[in-house]
Parts: structure tokens; sequence; C-alpha cells
């Protein structure tokens, strides 16, 4: 499609999207719309450190992908391929100089993203961890920065 201005990604995309049964779609109530328009309504039930620019290498089955962020449940990145929601895939996390992490995972989420005419369109995806190494992942996430936070009050003290 040269000089369209429509990449292989687009067209794949719209094929994928175009072959989704309408009948499992619904409208959201009033309520569920004003939810999602509160930022405190945000699913996210972790913390999260950024993988932007970290040296953390992001392996989706036997792809490269870029890693955008990761918690102790799940992992979000960009990859150039849709992935249909539910599948399975293998995630592993690769740290040069220590042990890398897998995790059987299963892709909750996938949305399309064209940001400008200089980057190319890539998808977005979420994958939540099913089967995953939760020391490895802790130790990881701790590494990144992402400290245990406790709250510690002394009660009584002898002294």
């Amino acid at each position: 499609m040269a000089g369209s201005g429509i990449c292989d990604a687009e067209v794949e995309y719209l094929i994928q999207e175009l072959a989704l049964p309408v009948s499992g779609r619904r409208a959201a109530t009033q309520s569920e719309f004003h939810r999602s328009l509160d930022p405190r309504s945000n699913r996210r039930d972790g913390q999260r450190v950024s993988l932007v620019g970290s040296d953390i290498i992001v392996r989706v089955d036997n792809e490269v992908v870029n890693g955008v962020d990761l918690s102790l449940r799940g992992l979000q990145f960009r990859v150039s391929q849709r992935l249909a929601p539910s599948t399975s895939v293998l995630a592993t996390l690769i740290w040069p100089g220590h042990e890398s992490s897998v995790a059987l995972s299963r892709v909750m989420w996938v949305q399309f993203e064209r940001p400008s005419r200089l980057a190319e369109p890539h998808y977005r995806v979420g994958v939540g961890f099913e089967k995953a190494d939760v020391r490895a992942i802790r130790s990881l996430l701790e590494r990144c920065g992402l400290g245990r936070n406790f709250d510690l009050h002394v009660v009584y003290s002898r002294g």
C-alpha cells in the first residue's frame, strides 16, 4: 500500500478487530464510563518500576520487546505484532550480570498505538503473571528501586 499512509501493522490490526465477534461487546454503562474518567480508577493494584531506558531485557516467547513497566503481578511492553488477548506467552526478564527470571503469562489487554509520523506503529500489551518465581521478580523490582515500605511504630520500649 505504497503512498496510502497505512502500514502493514495497521492493516493487520483492522483485520483482527473485524474478525472479533460483535456479540461479545457491550457499551459501558454511564456509571462505568464516569468511573473510567476518574484518575483513581486505575485498575493496577501493584507498584511498578519503569523499564524504559533500563538495562533489563524483556523477551516474550522468542522476541525481544520494548519493556514499559514491571510489577510483581505483570508486565507492560510494546511489540510490533499483535498478540491476542487471553493467550499464554512466556516472558523472560534478563538483567545482564544477574539471573534471568521466566514467567508463564497471560495477555490481559492489547492496544494499537500510532504515536507520530516519526515513530513506528506498535501494540502496547499488558500481561499478568500466572506462574512465576515471585522471589526472583521481587528481587529484580528491589534492584530497580522499588523497595518495601514498612509502617513501623514503636509501641513499647524499655529504657
